[in-house]
């Protein structure tokens, strides 16, 4: 299978604040790819990087096996979508012209939307369940919906890669699997590559096909979940004692936080 994305000793940060450090991987095309680490790890800092929202001071950077660099900014946000962590809307926009935003990148300079670039927008509404929500405003919508309403936005981009900024975060359970059921239909039946930050590492091991753990800027493992969230390995990257066993739902870790009042021989 090709590779989507490949990185190879990529150095990234703010200023001369660096943040990731020699960091490489590859993600292969169809994946559902989570990416996972304590606070502070780099994990927003290399999904805005893959966006090429922030520069990269080194290393080797290829989407579909085309240097990022070689992308205009056109044919990259057709490549890709970003839908960032913080979806705060403060203006009065409705959610059919916020979704039908993500056409621009196969729009004219005047920006007037044509038949395909409506009906895509009204194809992206429905996938993510919110058609019944065009006229509203996106000021007026709960976390749920304006989380979706931004999944359809980046939908109509009609993207091969999918960038996601935890965004279960703030949900209550029901909209965390409405939003990762999403996703996963969004892969197996659009082809699309997803990628997601995730501080949850359950939800991380039930729909990840491929973990990549960071800390302090530097990849800890890259491979499916069970090789990567295992106790050692988890133990070390967050410093925490855990229990990691296997879920009931299926042949995945799951992984819970232990109190300090129970004294567990777990090691």
């Amino acid at each position: 299978m090709n590779d989507a994305i490949t990185i190879e000793k990529l150095n990234c940060g703010y200023g001369s604040h660096p943040v990731l450090k020699g960091v490489s991987f590859s993600i292969r095309a169809n994946e559902f790819f989570v990416i996972i680490g304590p606070n502070g790890s780099g994990k927003t800092t290399l999904l805005k990087a893959i966006a090429q929202l922030i520069p990269s001071s080194a290393g080797r950077f290829e989407i579909f096996g085309k240097p990022a660099g070689k992308y205009s900014i056109k044919a990259l946000a057709r490549t890709m979508a970003f839908v960032p962590q913080e979806n705060l809307i403060d203006f009065p926009i409705t959610v059919e012209e916020f979704v039908l935003s993500g056409r621009s990148p196969y729009q004219g300079i005047l920006g007037i939307p044509d038949k395909k670039d409506i009906e895509t927008a009204r194809q992206a509404m429905e996938f993510t369940g919110i058609n019944s929500l065009a006229h509203r405003k996106m000021d007026r919508l709960s976390g749920g919906e304006r989380q979706r309403a931004f999944i359809a936005k980046a939908i109509c981009q009609e993207p091969r890669i999918m960038l996601l900024d935890e965004p279960t975060a703030s949900l209550d359970l029901a909209h965390q699997t409405r939003i990762m059921d999403l996703m996963e239909i969004l892969q197996a039946e659009k082809g699309i590559t997803v990628v997601m930050v995730s501080h949850d590492i359950n939800l991380a091991a039930m729909y990840g096909n491929t973990i990549l753990l960071l800390k302090d800027g530097r990849t800890v493992g890259q491979g499916p979940s069970s090789q990567i969230l295992t106790y050692r390995i988890l133990e070390e990257a967050y410093g925490c004692t855990l229990l990691v066993d296997e879920s009931p739902l299926g042949h995945f870790p799951r992984v819970t936080p232990v109190p300090q009042r129970f004294k567990l021989d777990i090691s």
